[in-house]
């Protein structure tokens, strides 16, 4: 299995000397956005071209056939006339 985001991300931060905070300082983010980016939450393309930039690094998207152990179901999203319905 390929690398997660987070697990490169502190792997260049770790290869660069840049610490989180650091990080969040030269974004600029706050730390606690760092952190949750670093457990793999709240990713955002355009956060992550920003990350890039500070690492001195490169994006590559690679898409890839979803597999039954990679599928992520979603909660189905409320539609304005069930929100009403179910008010």
């Amino acid at each position: 299995m390929a690398p997660t985001v987070p697990d490169q991300m502190k792997a260049l931060l770790h290869s660069r000397g840049i610490s989180q905070a650091e990080l969040a300082r030269r974004i600029p983010a706050s730390p606690t956005t760092i952190s949750m980016l670093m457990t793999g939450m709240r990713w955002t393309y355009p956060l992550l071209l920003r990350v890039c930039q500070v690492l001195n690094a490169d994006v590559e998207l690679h898409i890839v056939p979803r597999s039954s152990k990679r599928r992520v179901k979603s909660k189905p999203r409320r539609t304005a006339a069930r929100r009403r319905s179910t008010a």
